[in-house]
């Protein structure tokens, strides 16, 4: 279970955008969050991926997330954000391979060790089932919206948390993409990832544009305004 205590977080300190949320998210599943514009959707998201501080605690089972420095919350959270434009040049497969940083060891030689036969077969598995091997080698600045779309959830996907953010991760793809998406989200949601020895039902939290698919693919649906929590609860009474 993610628990949410008293969340206050925003962009300036005298206009915090999400106002004492406290709610839990149940484990094993996927979560939508549907809301208008402004409500606070994506500020939720960076709250809980420790990119913006809050105040108020976050808990995965026994575990407080607030307060971990990034490295250690990056076992536990990671995040697909929405994009507007790329400015960096790096390969598909660099990209992709970003996510498997926060595996690599602490001391020096562990950081410029290069990287391990686990973290290959992690990215290249990973790109095979986004689609992207035709497209491994390619600068990502040269890519097309559901390219790149489909890059950011790979790296996402490789850096092998148990709970996953996404901000509307549909909107860039095509019809095929979106379909196999959802299809990989689902079995996802429905295995476990083990940190530190402890087991965890993997969780996915995503901001949706579309009601309807939020209605497809969600466990349990979140309803956001005016940075608050309106109403939640299971897909079939939410929508």
């Amino acid at each position: 279970m993610l628990k949410l205590e008293n969340i206050t977080a925003g962009y300036e300190k005298s206009k915090p955008i999400l106002k004492s949320i406290s709610t839990t998210i149940t484990d094993g599943g996927i979560c939508g969050i549907l809301g208008p514009n402004g409500s606070g959707k994506t500020t939720l998201l960076r709250a809980l991926a420790g990119i913006i501080s809050c105040e108020g605690e976050i808990e995965l089972n026994s575990i407080t997330l607030t307060g971990l420095n990034h490295n250690r919350l990056a076992h536990y959270v990671a995040m697909t954000p929405q994009f507007s434009s790329i400015y960096f040049s790096y390969s598909v497969y660099d990209t992709i391979m970003m996510g498997r940083y926060v595996h690599k060891g602490n001391t020096i030689s562990e950081l410029l060790g290069g990287i391990s036969k686990k973290d290959k077969e992690k990215v290249d598995e990973t790109i095979d089932l986004m689609g992207l091997n035709e497209y491994r080698d390619i600068p990502v600045n040269q890519l097309s919206g559901g390219q790149l779309e489909r890059v950011l959830l790979a790296r996402t996907f490789v850096q092998e948390t148990p709970v996953i953010l996404l901000d509307e991760p549909t909107n860039h793809l095509d019809m095929k993409y979106q379909i196999e998406l959802m299809d990989h989200l689902k079995k996802w949601s429905s295995g476990t990832t083990t940190v530190d020895g402890i087991t965890y039902k993997n969780t996915v939290i995503s901001v949706f544009h579309d009601v309807g698919t939020a209605a497809l693919i969600s466990d349990e649906i979140i309803l956001m305004k005016n940075g608050c929590i309106q109403n939640k609860g299971p897909v079939n009474q939410m929508i």
